[in-house]
């Protein structure tokens, strides 16, 4: 789901994280080494303060003067960065040398010369300027909590998830079907056990695992000291997820050390007297459960839920006990088709009822899937004059998930 980039309230802060996306796809010699480090640090600290950015902006009454100045110099370190960013990703593309033939050898070389100095004047720069917006963008994190500008914020509708990406929470439309399983789950975590619990929920891609996470972690984190929502991929980088967990958890100081050991250690003491709330999503491989796992500490009737594709992780998460495996299972028919009516009508200008000779025929294709559904969805929403042409819309979300979803294969 796409953020906004510019807004009166929140500044640049919607725009950040492409912004650093760009920053890094430069591959600029000045952004190796430990600069990666400060720029992932910087980014959570960026997704910390677009959280309390968005919740003080909902706030149902106008803010003090204090937090106006705050939300005002926010603003401005967000504008500051996005200019940074920008001219240095432009000043790297200006540098680049477009690819020549044999004949054109020397005046390639002559303008590769010229250019020199202009790449290596960002090398002194770049990292006194990211340092510096590390430390404005944990100022400003210190201040908010120092003068509780929680109490003047509304609840929460977002979380800063992910790698340090701000991901918005599910919309109401989505979370149709899921209030059984939530229900369910919830009365699994809340029990009295003192003990860490571990909940893992398995099923196919687009099944609504994640969302049924995050329903969780709306509903759930405010019980909790702490909590960090963070998602892992098919090739994961154990040190960023594990600090990208620390700077959640403990967000008013930075990791101390960058080795995979030390952030363990550092996370273990941390939580060890905290009841704390972690959900790792789209876990892929139980290598990566046995390396984080290390990092929580057994106590404190704290929880954890994993999300997966596959059975074997799923029971590697939780100590071999069945009992604490959700298997997701598709929408019925009914909650399909109201998923759908309701995506049309958020997607679009659309009136359901045009799409209604064609409805069973999309419930069939999209076998329950919530992903496959709200792709559809958009698709028809955008595009009605081609509701004759379903097999094109059918082809579009085919195309996205290199299958066919009703197959019993792809539902895992």
């Amino acid at each position: 789901m796409e953020l906004s980039p510019i807004s009166a309230s929140l500044g640049a802060m919607g725009s950040l994280p492409r912004k650093l996306d760009e920053l890094l796809a430069t591959k600029h010699r000045a952004l190796r080494g430990v600069l990666m480090d400060d720029i992932d640090q910087l980014r959570a600290h960026l997704c910390i303060l677009y959280n309390f950015m968005l919740k003080l902006s909902d706030a149902p009454q106008d803010p003090p003067m204090s937090v106006r100045y705050w939300m005002k110099d926010v603003r401005e370190l967000s504008y500051d960065m996005e200019d940074f960013a920008d001219q240095f990703v432009h000043a790297h593309g200006r540098a680049k040398i477009p690819r020549a033939n044999h004949r054109k050898n020397k005046t390639r070389s002559r303008v590769k010369i010229d250019r020199l100095p202009k790449r290596h004047k960002w090398r002194p720069g770049i990292t006194h300027k990211i340092s510096e917006f590390r430390s404005r963008a944990y100022e400003a994190i210190q201040r908010y909590w120092r003068y509780k500008f929680d109490d003047c914020a509304a609840n929460p509708r977002y979380s800063p998830i992910g790698h340090g990406r701000p991901t918005i929470l599910p919309h109401p439309d989505d979370l149709v079907g899921i209030e059984g399983p939530s229900n369910e789950l919830e009365r699994w975590l809340i029990n009295g056990e003192e003990q860490l619990k571990v909940v893992s929920i398995v099923g196919g891609a687009g099944i609504g695992k994640t969302t049924l996470a995050l329903k969780l972690w709306g509903t759930l984190r405010g019980q909790f000291e702490c909590g960090a929502f963070v998602r892992t991929a098919q090739k994961p980088d154990m040190r960023r997820i594990l600090r990208n967990i620390l700077l959640q958890v403990r967000p008013h100081q930075s990791p101390n050390h960058g080795e995979m050991r030390h952030l363990i250690n550092d996370l273990r003491e941390y939580l060890q007297d905290k009841r704390y709330f972690l959900i790792i999503d789209d876990l892929w491989a139980t290598s990566v459960w046995d390396v984080v796992s290390r990092a929580f500490p057994k106590g404190g009737c704290s929880r954890i839920i994993t999300t997966t594709e596959s059975m074997e992780v799923a029971l590697a998460c939780c100590c071999f006990c069945p009992e604490h495996i959700f298997k997701m299972e598709p929408l019925s028919d009914n909650d399909s088709e109201k998923l759908l009516l309701q995506r049309i009508l958020v997607s679009g200008n659309q009136s359901p009822q045009q799409f209604e000779d064609v409805i069973p025929q999309i419930i069939r294709s999209c076998g329950g899937l919530p992903l496959a559904i709200i792709i559809v969805a958009r698709i028809l929403a955008s595009q009605p004059e081609k509701l004759d042409q379903w097999g094109s819309a059918q082809n579009s979300f085919h195309s996205i998930f290199g299958t066919n979803p009703n197959k019993e294969g792809f539902m895992g």
